[in-house]
């Protein structure tokens, strides 16, 4: 288990105040395994479709995802803007990332027929350009969310053998 401190810059739900605040550092005093995170997330995300079921717009469980992590005592970052750098140049808000969640992994919700490469090619840019390792990518527009959710790890350490 880590120790994250008190810092609650990773609570970025645009209408935090007052109570939520209080939350927030409360939030962040909660210790959580490393290898608990994703079934976290995997839950929460369950309850969210056991509730809405399938059929709404993105927006709908993000915000509803937003909660259930509320309600899990887990930090995330909503809706963060990513800024790139572009042969010397900053380009501001060049994407944004739905969650980020402890800041360590990143989550890109989706309701869609069906995830198409496009969609793994845009988590896996989001994970390339933050230097995070993991990620969820989940459809909610399924009938059974299992089907709709996949993990996608890189690694930006080297290989311990090089390819030759």
């Amino acid at each position: 288990a880590r120790n994250r401190g008190s810092s609650t810059s990773l609570i970025a739900d645009p209408q935090t105040t007052g109570q939520r605040q209080e939350e927030a550092r409360f939030c962040a005093e909660v210790d959580i395994a490393e290898e608990e995170l994703p079934h976290i997330i995997v839950g929460a995300c369950m309850e969210v479709h056991k509730h809405l079921g399938q059929g709404l717009r993105a927006d709908a469980y993000r915000n509803c995802l937003a909660h259930e992590l509320r309600l899990r005592e887990i930090m995330f970052e909503q809706q963060v803007p990513l800024s790139i750098n572009y042969k010397g140049r900053d380009i501001d808000a060049a994407a944004t990332i739905d969650f980020v969640v402890e800041g360590t992994m990143v989550l890109k919700i989706e309701a869609v027929d069906e995830l198409i490469p496009k969609h793994k090619s845009e988590l896996n840019n989001l994970l390339r350009l933050t230097g995070l390792e993991s990620g969820f990518l989940i459809n909610f527009n399924v009938e059974k969310l299992r089907d709709g959710i996949k993990r996608l790890i890189v690694s930006a350490k080297e290989p311990p053998v090089p390819y030759q």
